[in-house]
Parts: C-alpha cells; structure tokens; sequence
C-alpha cells in the first residue's frame, strides 16, 4: 500500500513509499514502517499529513524520518477522509516533490 506525506505548511506532497508495516498500540498512537526510495529530508517543524490513497484517508500528522531508504514513523492515529477535492490528485498519481535544493534559495531571498 502506497503513503504519501503532504507538508502543512507549503502542501507539496512527498512519496510515494511502500507500507511495510502499521501496528497500533491501542491508546490511539500508530507506528509505520515504510521502504523510502527518495532522498527528501523532511524537516519543516510544522509536520506532514500521512496520506493513504487506497483507504481515501489521511491517517494524523506525523514528523518522519528517513534512515537508510526507510521510514519509522509513529503519530496519533486520527483518521479522516481525504477532501473531496483533493483525492483527484492522488487518482491521477500525485508528483514527488523534490528535495528543496532549488526553493532554498528562493526562501533565501524572501528573507533578505
């Protein structure tokens, strides 16, 4: 099963990763263990929606990181559907995002 992670704070969306393995703990708490092929160093504080496309939902919020082209990542499990309008972009295979090499020096020069 495919999982994508969608920034909160700018909604490019990253993936796709092979699911692997999802256990929950019983107190609302999920852990993912997903195969990661892509180089993306996730590291926007405001964290990444766990968007799964075959269930049409989007699983909580999450701050995953990559080691070794793998993911173990845990977050509250608060499932919701995704929004209507948006599942057109899972349908019709969403883009990966690329590392954001070249928006860094845009950011860059906002801050100036």
């Amino acid at each position: 099963m495919q999982v994508f992670f969608v920034s909160i704070r700018t909604a490019l969306i990253y993936g796709p990763g092979e699911l692997e393995d999802a256990q929950g703990d019983g107190a609302g708490q999920m852990q993912l263990h997903l195969s990661w092929p892509h180089s993306y160093v996730f590291d926007e504080w405001e964290g990444y929606a766990v968007v799964v496309p075959e269930r049409g939902e989007v699983w909580g919020l999450s701050q995953p990181q990559v080691e070794d082209g793998r993911i173990e990542v845990s977050f509250p499990f608060t499932p919701q559907p995704i929004p209507p309008q948006d599942r057109k972009i899972f349908e019709q295979g969403p883009r990966t995002a690329q590392a954001p090499a070249a928006n860094d020096s845009e950011s860059e020069n906002q801050d100036d």
